[in-house]
Order: C-alpha cells, then sequence, then structure tokens
C-alpha cells in the first residue's frame, strides 16, 4: 500500500481539484457522480436512459428508470476494486427497490467511498496526521408510470463526507440534495419476429446547497450538480422460442451545472452566486463564448448485446466510451464488461481501457452480485 500525502494549507476546491490552465470546473464531493454499479460502468457510464430489460439505472442517474409498469424488486450489492497505489480506496454500493403496485415504485441506496490512507499536513513543517477518510450517502427514491410510455422520479439524498474533518478549523460536511428525471419510451413492431424500442431521458442530479469544508469561512463551494439527456434504441429479434436477441445503442451528454472558472485577473461573481443561481449562470459564463460552453461536455456511448431465454437465463457482452475534452478534464477511456443472469440471479463485471489521459489513470474493476424478479412471475427477469 503506498501512502498518499496531501499537503492541505487550506483545503478547498482549488486545491483539492487544481485548474491550472486546463479551465476545469471544480466542484466539492465529486463522488456523488460515481458507482461502483458494473453495468452502467460498462455502458459507457450511460444511466439515465435504459432498456426494458432493466431499471437499476434509477439509483445513479435517473429515478424514473425505476418504474416500468409492472411489479418487480429487487436487491444488488457492488464494490470497486482499485488498482496500483490506489489499492487501499474502495466504492461499496447496496441497493433495494420494490413495486407498490402497477405505477408506483419505491427504492433506497447506499453507497460508502473509502479514499484510503491519507496523510495531512497543516504546513510543511507540521506533523502529519494519519487517517482513512470516508464519504457516503444514503438515497430514498420514488418512481412512478404516469402512463404507458412516460414515467417520472425523484431522488432525496443524504451525503456526508469526513475529508476535511482531521485538521484544525475543519468541519465534517452535511448536506442533503436532490434528484429528479423523466424516462419516454416506445415500440415500435418491425415484423412478426422483431420490434424495435427506443427511449429517451433526462435528468438533474445533486440539486443542492454550497458547502464548505472551513468553519471560519463565508465562502462556500458548489456540489456536482449534474445535467443529463440521453437516448437509447433496443431492436429485439427472436431467435426461437421464447429466445431474443437483443442490441443496445445508446448515447449521453452531460453537463456540470456549475459557473465556469474565470481567467486569472478576471471578475469572478460566482463566490456570490446561490448554488440555484450558479444552475442558470452555468449555461452562458464560459470565458471564450459558446465554444467554451460546448468544450463543458462530456459525451457517452454505450453498447450491448444480449441473449435472453424465456426470462430465465440472459449473457449479455458490452462496451461504452467516455471522452470530455482536454482542457475540461481530458478523460477518456473506453469500458467493457459482462453479465450473466439465471432464475433472478445476476452477476455483473465491468472494467476500463484508459486512453492515455492522466486524469483517468484510476485503474480498477467492478463486481455485482443481485436478484431481481417480478411478483407475478417469480424468478424471472
Amino acid at each position: 500500500m503506498r501512502l498518499k500525502i496531501f499537503l492541505l494549507i487550506t483545503l478547498t476546491p482549488l486545491l483539492l481539484f487544481a485548474q491550472s490552465e486546463s479551465s476545469q470546473i471544480a466542484t466539492v464531493v465529486p463522488f456523488l457522480n460515481m458507482t461502483s454499479n458494473p453495468r452502467i460502468n460498462s455502458f459507457g457510464e450511460i444511466g439515465t436512459v435504459t432498456s426494458n430489460f432493466y431499471r437499476d439505472g434509477g439509483f445513479l442517474q435517473n429515478p424514473a428508470l425505476l418504474s416500468r409498469k409492472g411489479k418487480n424488486y429487487g436487491v444488488g450489492i457492488s464494490r470497486r476494486f482499485y488498482g496500483g497505489d490506489f489499492n487501499d480506496m474502495s466504492l461499496f454500493n447496496f441497493e433495494g427497490y420494490s413495486s407498490i403496485n402497477e405505477k408506483h415504485t419505491l427504492g433506497y441506496s447506499y453507497s460508502r467511498f473509502s479514499l484510503g490512507e491519507i496523510q495531512y499536513r497543516q504546513t510543511v513543517e507540521s506533523i502529519p496526521i494519519t487517517s482513512m477518510p470516508i464519504e457516503q450517502f444514503h438515497q430514498f427514491l420514488y418512481s412512478v408510470a404516469l402512463t404507458e410510455s412516460f414515467s417520472f422520479g425523484a431522488v432525496f439524498r443524504y451525503f456526508t463526507s469526513d475529508f476535511g474533518a482531521y485538521i484544525e478549523n475543519m468541519q465534517k460536511l452535511r448536506c442533503v440534495a436532490l434528484n429528479v428525471g423523466f424516462e419516454y419510451k416506445k415500440t415500435k413492431s418491425l415484423s412478426s419476429k422483431a420490434k424495435l424500442n427506443y427511449h429517451v431521458g433526462g435528468a438533474i442530479s445533486n440539486l443542492g446547497p454550497k458547502v464548505s469544508y472551513d468553519i471560519n469561512s463565508e465562502i462556500k463551494e458548489f456540489i456536482p450538480t449534474n445535467l443529463s439527456l440521453a437516448a437509447l434504441l433496443n431492436p429485439e429479434f427472436n431467435v426461437a422460442n421464447e429466445s431474443y436477441l437483443s442490441v443496445e445503442l445508446a448515447y449521453q451528454m452531460e453537463k456540470l451545472l456549475v459557473p465556469s472558472p474565470q481567467p486569472l485577473g478576471g471578475v469572478d461573481d460566482s463566490d456570490d452566486y446561490s448554488a440555484l443561481q450558479g444552475v442558470f449562470q452555468s449555461f452562458s459564463d464560459a470565458p471564450n463564448g459558446m465554444s467554451e460552453e460546448l468544450q463543458e461536455l462530456v459525451h457517452k456511448i454505450g453498447t450491448e448485446v444480449r441473449f435472453n431465454s424465456s426470462d430465465k437465463f440472459y449473457v449479455a457482452l458490452r462496451l461504452g466510451k467516455l471522452f470530455e475534452h482536454e482542457y475540461k478534464g481530458n478523460r477518456n477511456y473506453i469500458t467493457n464488461g459482462l453479465g450473466l443472469g439465471y432464475m433472478g440471479f445476476f452477476i455483473d463485471y465491468s472494467s476500463k481501457f484508459d486512453m492515455g489521459a492522466p486524469q483517468s489513470a484510476f485503474n480498477y474493476v467492478n463486481l455485482r452480485l443481485g436478484f431481481r424478479s417480478s411478483f407475478t412471475k417469480p424468478f424471472r427477469f
């Protein structure tokens, strides 16, 4: 295990997420947008839309996905394992949901991110303090299928972070946030043995107040409020009696609803903005105008090929791609994974391949075990 050392003169996002010349948008608690769910990770980290076969995207990005006009339930646990110098870090998640009736669904999930062993120093000469900080959240979900095609969902999220609680005049963060989302879906018959499902969805995640680790500071920082819009095409083919071959192709676009950093010497009024003002300001405040606003978009592509036999057994292969502008974070990697399910029980695996960007150099794999089924058809997916 390598000991990670942090020199904390002051604990601010400028120090935690250095912007330098890249003009990367800085927020606190970026963990709120992370997941150890390997199905989503291997699918290009797309979770704002999903096919009718899945629901678990509702726990991370779009709560509307939990309700699909049916009575279902499920539970799952997942964990991310980091490699190399960061093998003492881990990300754990538990989630469960159940339909109340044909339209309404409730869910709960818990996520815990351990940053491993960290050494804090107030100054260069000070005696280091060693700790293992934890960031975590509890969230409660509600989703409703308003029609056969349209669903809506909301999440209440309570999160804590003790990243800055180990040095003088710093405190543990405690805060709440709201997620909201919608999904619209339709099915078109192509032939007696083929059909096309298409889905569009949108969500805003982590709507919440500004926060600060510094007890004495009047300046508070933005949490990672995020807008995501996505579309998915899902052709299905009946290849044998109650056996189907399904292909999923999806695209997702994301943008942080946080003010853009201003150049050194420029006027930066973002410290005076409320969280809600920051959301609206984020669409028009980039120093280089609309061209830079477009650079702030994150693009995700995902694909899955799945064979499903009578909703009792399935095998799925997944591949995805995430790319971000070099001046706005420079994340650039390929994701891949595998899913297997039998009689309601399932296992998912995912990993990623970096494309040379140092910001995405954290190597990891994700594993997930779970069970999901229908109340009306036990042990069927």
